[in-house]
Formats: C-alpha cells, sequence, structure tokens
C-alpha cells in the first residue's frame, strides 16, 4: 500500500509539474521580438486590408479574418508585420479629469457650475456651451431632464475611457497569423517546405502579395500591416576614418522607394494610400449640420430594436453612444436584427426624414441615414450610416479641430519620414511648425473626408528639433476643396470628448545614428551607463547597450526603430534611470556633434554617409543574449487568459482522471 500511494504521489507531484511547466511555456511566448520587426534599414510596404470577415466573439474583443494585399519588395521575401496603435478612448482620456465619483459629484453642483464643470470635463467648446446654457430658469421637470442627459454624456465619457479591456490592449509590433496565401501554387519554391506558400523560414515570397491573416482586434484600436524584407545591400567597412561606405550598390543609398509611392506626389495626401487601418465595427457614422457641414458634437445617438421599438441594451457594450468633437457615433451589436436609430442632440437641431443638404456633402459624408429607416445588422457586415440634421437657425460652425490622441505616428520609411495622424475636423489644414524658430517645415496639407493626414519629408529637410502639429478649422462649402477624384472614406473608430484647451503635440526626430554622451539632465555624464532604445508608443524595448567609462556610446541604424522612440539611460552606481527624447539627446550632445560634424539624422560624419549593417565598428555597440517584447501588467487580454484557464483546466482533468485510474489498478492489483 505505501508503494501504491507512493507511485500515485509521485504520479500528482509530476504531473503538477508538468501543468507549471506547460503554462509557463505558453503565457511567455512573446508576439514577436521587436528588436527585428522594428528596426531600420529594412523594405517596407504597406499591405492594405480589403475586408474583414468571419468575426469571432462578440464585445471589445473580437478574432478577425483579414484578406491583405500589396507587394514584398525584398528579394529575399518577406515577414507581414502587425502593429497596434493606443486605444483612442484611453488616450482622449489623458485630455479630460474622468473618474468614478465625477458625475456624482457634479450632478449636486448649482448652475452654471454644474454647466461649466461638464463641459470642461467633456471637451465642450466654450462657444458651444453659451448655446447649451439655459437661457432662463428651468421648470423642476425640464432641469430633471436635462440633468439626467448630462449624467449619461458624463457616464458615457467614463465608461469608455475606463473600460479595463480598452485599458489592456496590448500595442506595439508583432508577426502576423497567417492562416491562407491566395498566391501559393504561383510561389512555391524548389528544395523549401511550403505551407500555403509561406516558407519554412516564415517568409512571404517576393513579389505580389494576396493572403489572409488571423488576429485578435480590439475595440477602436487601429491596425497597420506593412510587409517587411531586408535591404540586401552590401557594405564595405573604411576603418582608417571610421566609416562604412556602400560599395556597388546603388540601392543602398537610395534606400529603395515604398512601391505604392512610385510616381506619385509625395507630399499631399491625396497622393498617398496611407491607409493600413483595419478593421470596423457596427453601426458607424457622423452626425453633422446639414448646410455647415460641421461635425456635431454632443448629440446622443440611440439604437432602436425595430421589433421592439425599444432602446437595445448591450451586455457587453454601451447602450448608446455620444458623438464627440468628430461627430462620430460608435454602437456594437450584440445580435443580428432590424433596427433604427434615433438622435438626441443638445445643439439646436431637427432630426427629419429629408434635411436640406450642401451640394458639398457628397464629399465628406456617405450613406446618408434619414429618419425612421430600417436597417438589418448581421456580425460581419458592419453599418455605415452618416446623419444629417437640420440647423433650427443659422447652421452650426462651431465645430473645432483638434489633433486626436493617440493617432499620431511617425515612420522612417527608407530615407522619407511620413507623419500621420487625425484631426476631429474633415479636410483640416494641417502643418508641422519648427519648436524652437516657429517656421514652417515642409508643405501644410489638407486632411481628408475623415480628418486623416499624412505629411512627407525627406530626411535631409528635417530639423533635429521636435516639430509642432497645427491644425485649422477649413470652410466646408468652399468647392476648391474638393476634386471629384478623391475618395470618401467612413470614419470608424471611437468618439472623441476633449477638453476645450488642448496640449500641443509634437514629432520627436527618428535618428538613424545615436552617437555621444550619456547625459544627466545637469548634463553630467554617466560612466558606464546600461542604455535603452524604447519604442515611443509601445513602451517595447528595441536595442540595449553601454556606455564606456567615459559615457561614450554609439548605436547605428540596423539597432534603431523606425518609428520614433525614446533613450532610457540606467546609472550602474546607484541604479536611477533617466528616459530622453531624441531631440533632448542631440541638444546635449549638441558640442560633441558639431566638433565631430555628425549629422544623427542621416547618419553622416564629415558629410559621408555611415551605412553600417553587419560591421562592429565599436565593441561596446552589442545586443544581450535575449531582447524580449516588453509588455505592460495588462498586455495579456482577456481572451488569452480565458484561452490559458482552459488549457489548465483541461490538463488538471485529464491529469486527475490518470490519477484515479492509476489508483483503481494498482488497487485491483493489490487486492488479487
Amino acid at each position: 500500500m505505501r508503494n501504491t500511494k507512493s507511485i500515485v504521489s509521485g504520479f500528482i507531484f509530476i504531473s503538477f509539474f508538468l501543468i507549471l511547466v506547460n503554462v509557463a511555456a505558453y503565457a511567455q511566448i512573446p508576439p514577436g521580438n521587436v528588436a527585428d520587426l522594428a528596426a531600420q534599414g529594412s523594405v517596407r510596404t504597406c499591405l492594405i486590408p480589403q475586408r474583414g470577415d468571419d468575426p469571432e466573439g462578440k464585445g471589445s474583443e473580437r478574432i478577425w479574418l483579414v484578406h491583405l494585399k500589396g507587394r514584398c519588395e525584398s528579394p529575399g521575401g518577406c515577414e507581414c508585420v502587425l502593429y497596434q496603435h493606443p486605444n483612442n478612448a484611453v488616450a482622449a482620456d489623458a485630455e479630460g479629469e474622468l473618474d468614478s465619483e465625477f458625475c456624482n459629484k457634479t450632478a449636486n453642483l448649482s448652475e452654471p457650475e454644474k454647466t461649466k464643470t461638464l463641459a470642461r470635463v467633456l471637451g465642450i467648446s466654450t462657444k458651444l456651451l453659451a448655446k447649451w446654457a439655459p437661457k432662463q430658469p428651468l421648470s423642476p421637470e425640464e432641469q430633471e431632464i436635462r440633468d439626467k442627459k448630462l449624467r449619461n454624456r458624463c457616464q458615457k465619457a467614463i465608461n469608455e475611457a475606463n473600460q479595463p479591456v480598452l485599458r489592456s490592449v496590448p500595442v506595439g509590433t508583432r508577426r502576423c497569423s497567417i492562416v491562407k496565401n491566395n498566391l501559393a501554387s504561383a510561389n512555391l519554391e524548389a528544395g523549401k517546405s511550403n505551407v500555403l506558400g509561406v516558407t519554412s523560414e516564415g517568409k512571404i515570397p517576393y513579389g505580389n502579395v494576396d493572403i489572409v491573416v488571423k488576429e485578435l482586434t480590439y475595440k477602436h484600436a487601429p491596425l497597420e500591416f506593412s510587409a517587411v524584407g531586408n535591404n540586401d545591400s552590401k557594405t564595405t567597412v573604411d576603418t582608417a576614418e571610421n566609416n562604412l561606405s556602400t560599395a556597388g550598390n546603388d540601392n543602398t543609398l537610395k534606400n529603395g522607394w515604398l512601391s505604392f509611392l512610385k510616381g506619385k506626389d509625395k507630399t499631399t495626401v491625396t497622393g498617398l494610400d496611407k491607409d493600413c487601418l483595419s478593421i470596423t465595427w457596427d453601426p458607424y457614422g457622423r452626425v453633422f449640420d446639414a448646410q455647415s457641414l460641421e461635425p456635431l458634437p454632443e448629440a446622443l445617438v440611440d439604437l432602436i430594436d425595430n421589433s421592439t421599438n425599444e432602446n437595445v441594451v448591450m451586455k457587453q457594450n454601451l447602450s448608446y453612444d455620444v458623438t464627440g468633437d468628430d461627430g462620430l457615433y460608435n454602437i456594437q451589436v450584440d445580435k443580428e436584427g432590424e433596427y433604427k436609430l434615433t438622435v438626441d442632440p443638445l445643439t439646436p437641431h431637427s432630426f427629419v426624414q429629408s434635411p436640406l443638404l450642401s451640394k458639398y456633402w457628397r464629399y465628406i459624408y456617405s450613406d446618408l441615414y434619414t429618419k425612421d429607416t430600417t436597417f438589418k445588422e448581421t456580425y460581419n457586415t458592419p453599418t455605415h450610416a452618416d446623419i444629417a440634421l437640420q440647423p433650427d437657425g443659422e447652421p452650426f460652425r462651431e465645430a473645432v479641430a483638434k489633433i486626436v490622441p493617440g493617432t499620431l505616428n511617425a515612420q522612417d520609411m527608407n530615407g522619407t519620414i511620413f507623419y500621420k495622424g487625425r484631426s476631429t475636423f474633415p479636410m483640416a489644414l494641417t502643418c508641422l511648425v519648427h519648436e524652437i524658430t516657429g517656421e514652417q517645415v515642409g508643405d501644410c496639407v489638407h486632411a481628408n473626408n475623415v480628418g486623416y493626414f499624412t505629411i512627407s519629408l525627406q530626411k535631409e529637410k528635417v530639423p533635429l528639433a521636435r516639430l509642432r502639429v497645427v491644425t485649422k478649422k477649413v470652410n466646408l462649402n468652399d468647392p476648391k476643396l474638393y476634386s471629384d477624384t478623391v475618395k470618401v472614406e467612413p470614419l470608424h473608430f471611437n468618439s472623441l470628448m476633449l477638453s476645450d484647451v488642448q496640449k500641443s503635440y509634437f514629432f520627436e526626430p527618428i535618428l538613424s545614428l545615436v552617437e555621444g554622451y550619456a547625459y544627466d539632465l545637469n548634463h553630467k555624464v554617466i560612466p558606464n551607463a546600461v542604455v535603452r532604445i524604447v519604442l515611443k508608443e509601445s513602451k517595447q524595448l528595441a536595442f540595449e547597450t553601454a556606455a564606456d567609462d567615459k559615457g561614450y556610446f554609439v548605436i547605428y541604424a540596423d539597432k534603431l526603430p523606425y518609428m520614433e522612440y525614446n533613450i532610457e539611460f540606467r546609472n550602474p552606481q546607484n541604479g536611477a534611470k533617466l528616459s530622453q527624447t531624441t531631440s533632448q539627446f542631440a541638444s546635449l550632445n549638441a558640442t560633441y556633434l558639431a566638433q565631430n560634424k555628425i549629422n544623427l539624422l542621416l547618419s553622416q560624419k564629415n558629410g559621408k554617409a555611415i551605412v553600417k549593417k553587419t560591421a562592429v565598428l565599436n565593441t561596446i555597440n552589442r545586443k544581450p543574449d535575449l531582447i524580449m517584447q516588453e509588455f505592460n501588467k495588462n498586455s495579456i487580454s482577456p481572451l488569452f487568459q480565458s484561452q490559458l484557464f482552459a488549457l489548465i483546466g483541461i490538463i488538471t482533468i485529464l491529469l486527475i482522471a490518470g490519477a484515479f485510474i492509476i489508483m483503481k489498478v494498482l488497487k485491483e492489483r493489490s487486492i488479487k
């Protein structure tokens, strides 16, 4: 009997040990090593989503099959890389002062303090506030209705910004999960095992790309897909001048234009296939003034079940949506069926069946929805419906042009810097301004119909300083803004409520060389400092090295990200940590850079290009044995957690069942 107990105890111990090993292995699988996925020096092309079909799951998390098309411009093949941006709702919360107690406290305030406080937090402009505030004392019944509206709008903003699943959205770079290659028959390579046309090395073959990926997506978290491959340039080392130069390879100096930019205007938004964005949610659109065409904030949009004529109560989502400065509403459907929409604006407008529309409306909006129209909503066919409201008096002209937090994104795409983002105002004029001199840098561009803008600059024209983003309103009834060839896009992210006084937004320079000294903010050298390159948005570690005993270090382009990043220093003597922007690092090292004629943006010394890919010129330039992608504490999604717990549960059940079977067999043997 002792032997039986010992065997069973040993079996259980080994079983739980195996569970822990499996759980640890499963939980530690990173979605990709950012060090090689985000490095400069790669050939990158945009993969354009054609359609997202067959969503699995409901609520803020869904798994989609996304069809991607484009080209791989690297002869050695490409990887499909996904980059997920920050969630806009969480980013917008940084603009306000939202917390769980705010609405209840504010409801007890007297007028006009109540209105002013709500307006400040919900982002209502002071001009709109004047129209919103009651012109005369309200009756108790009217005051109760108005207070209920204000509390609803307040609570909606708080719920959206503080929704746990949105705060846990993982931000950053990872490899795509490819499930199908539609060009597989044309891409088979002799001598290599291929699975659906993707080689055993995980590469998409050179040439046209037509693939399907299966990805976990989140509400209001934009995605970008790229085909990323090696530049395949050859370099030689000139050790005498401590420089690297290209030899017989014109492609290295040109760095290769993206395929979708060839022959197109690189300075205006209309000349760029910039939309690497994907997932659409259910029903969505913008509410706007029928005459001025300006987006209407603070309009309450309800989804009505046509069979019951009652508001739809969502199990996993808010049952209404309130438009922000961009006029956008966006509601997720929990079940298929027939629906209609109602609109309750705070501005003096009416929701009618036949609004008197400006003739230019079709250049900004589409799929016009009118009162009492029903539509069928299904999981894989999102409904887009823009809504025009008729002004009761003068057209509404109080909309504002603001930068939407979480949308700004700068990328070094092989020698050209692309500055992207979104304004709350359609067709807004957007410019980049030198932070120090105040001069305009590059050309100003008009955003597209949903506020997206792209400004491109040749890298040699980019200053070694921050660039402030300035966006301005335009007259949407100006015919000069429009062309019949311009594509009208739908807007399908989240409604944003931004504070009235918005902070300034800047782009940092993307350096192709980081050389100099590790200084603290008092301009004192940090000897032997640990130097880390960390992506600005996702906080992921891209590269790590160490300075020498004088604080000097150098990092070349092949170890630097192609998007904005910060430089972190850790003092080995006291453990103190310091994070610097690239402009701060350049400013602190200005004297050294000038004396040695070093250009950090173009990776040049004495006017000669430093092109480094494989040779090591500095022994302290090292890559750690293992650089894993860093996650924030909330980066593991609820879906991942549920899969993990399900796996643990299944293994546990099987092991317990096995233990009972062994005990039974051993007991029977002992009886015999």
